[in-house]
């Protein structure tokens, strides 16, 4: 019986922009500070609609397992 060649699958971290902790290695609930567009109402303030969330590579970041934080291009 021939040999089948079977393809190495990288395992899904646990978001989808391919973060993990670099000091515990969590992938999972990676806070970031990001921007977003707001409106000010009477009663308080709410994101505006089609409003995306933005953040950049200089971004503050923090794994909430060992409390690490840095940058999103640490992580």
């Amino acid at each position: 019986m021939p040999k089948i060649k079977t393809k190495q699958i990288k395992p899904k971290l646990g978001n989808d922009m391919d973060m993990k902790c670099p000091k515990c290695g969590n992938t999972w609930d990676i806070e970031i500070v990001t921007s977003i567009w707001a409106v000010l109402k009477f009663d308080g303030v709410e994101p505006a609609e089609h409003t995306d969330w933005e953040f950049d590579d200089n971004s503050n970041c923090l794994c909430p397992e060992c409390r690490y934080s840095g940058k999103v291009k640490d992580f």
